[in-house]
């Protein structure tokens, strides 16, 4: 997944109600000033909320470099 399609999902999961009940990490407070626009979450915030919402799942790469 690239940075743009995790950006695209998160501000469309954002806007959902409720999902301070959900992520256990992120207060309701956060998840407001993220919806206003006041601070940008970091692109490891946006991956650990959409993990936390089950909207992407990561897996460990077997391949050896």
């Amino acid at each position: 997944m690239s940075p743009e399609q995790i950006n695209e999902l998160f501000e469309a999961e954002i806007k959902k109600r409720g999902l301070a009940t959900k992520i256990p990490t992120i207060t309701k407070a956060v998840l407001y000033n993220w919806r206003q626009g006041r601070s940008e979450a970091t692109l490891g915030q946006k991956i650990e909320v959409l993990y936390f919402l089950g909207k992407i799942k990561i897996k460990k790469n077997n391949e050896s470099d």
